[in-house]
């Protein structure tokens, strides 16, 4: 009997042969336009404060060109994006799927799709740096939750009816609930 269970794994195996492995990478490598000091140091320390709560670097800064476009994610923060669109910042979520072909068990062939997530965010210029430059509490709470409401974006999130999620339509001054919001993030990164 105990061999019996032993061949049956065995065949099992050997006809899995052809199903796919799914590897995901998420871990975001950001390139910031315009790369100026501040706006590093204005990243850096978001990116910082967000990696210090999962202790790992899921958000890294690059200098544009140190990785492929498909494995790069972007920040630009933009003169006027407010004055055009009437937001404060706005974030994209993009993965794409690689296929590569590999040898498993008896030698059989496997395909593995390798999902990259990367993503695009965009900030008003004088919001962000006006909050910055402040030592106002209230600023710089603003900030954060900008950055962690467009960042939501970028892991999939959409918006939230309640206006204390950092997910609600409006950046506002009402106290949010950040727990929950890194929550939902460390799902995200796990999946």
């Amino acid at each position: 009997m105990r061999y019996m269970w032993l061949i049956l794994v065995v065949a099992l195996l050997a006809a899995c042969g052809d199903g796919f492995f799914v590897s995901n990478t998420k871990q975001y490598y950001f390139v910031v336009k315009p790369a100026t000091r501040e706006n590093t140091r204005i990243f850096k320390g978001l990116f910082a404060d967000f990696n210090r709560r999962f202790n790992s670097p899921y958000l890294n800064l690059v200098r544009g060109g140190e990785l492929r476009a498909s494995e790069t994610s972007t920040i630009a923060l933009t003169q006027g994006l407010r004055h055009k669109e009437g937001k404060l910042g706005w974030g994209r979520w993009i993965r794409t799927a690689k296929l590569n072909s590999r040898r498993g068990f008896l030698n059989k062939p496997h395909q593995v799709r390798k999902n990259i997530y990367t993503m695009e965010l965009e900030f008003d210029r004088d919001y962000v740096t006006r909050r910055y430059r402040s030592d106002n509490d209230k600023d710089q709470r603003q900030l954060r939750t900008l950055f962690l409401h467009e960042l939501g974006h970028g892991f999939q999130m959409g918006h939230h009816p309640d206006s204390r999620s950092v997910m609600y339509h409006e950046i506002d001054d009402t106290a949010k609930d950040y727990a929950s919001f890194y929550r939902r993030a460390y799902r995200f990164l796990l999946r």
